[in-house]
């Protein structure tokens, strides 16, 4: 998360991992929906990335639908870090109800994408051209 934007965020640590959760930002981009997986629990789906390294980081980005998305930014000094930590922690997908916890263990599909986020660029003739799947940003 770049921290030049402000930020509303926690900070969580436990044996061997610490993470963020962010949930407000300054900093808004558009999750591309062709980039995230789905995961269901209970009777709920939520859409979700998920992108871990090799060097113990874990990010996964909830898309809330009409409210910013949440960030969870987890490092781990070892696999076994990492697995308490995966453990550790559930996302809530309806805030006002408690009950709708699903463990971060259903989030489980990695995704080949390096972002969730729509990109654009701009063609020869100056116009923007959005990324596959974000074409609900145009004008």
């Amino acid at each position: 998360m770049d921290a030049s934007w402000p930020v509303s965020s926690s900070e969580l640590s436990g044996k061997g991992w610490s993470a963020t959760v962010t949930w407000g930002t300054d900093n808004i981009n558009a999750l591309n929906p062709t980039r995230l997986s789905k995961a269901c629990f209970e009777g709920r789906c939520v859409a979700y990335f998920r992108k871990c390294d090799a060097t113990g980081r874990c990010l996964f980005v909830f898309d809330r639908g009409r409210e910013q998305e949440l960030v969870l930014e987890i490092e781990a000094r070892s696999s076994a870090g990492m697995t308490r930590a995966l453990g550790s922690m559930a996302y809530l997908p309806d805030k006002a109800d408690i009950n709708s916890r699903m463990p971060l263990a259903v989030f489980n599909e990695q995704s080949r994408f390096e972002s969730p986020s729509c990109g654009r660029r701009r063609s020869r003739a100056g116009e923007i051209i959005w990324d596959a799947g974000c074409e609900f940003l145009k004008d």
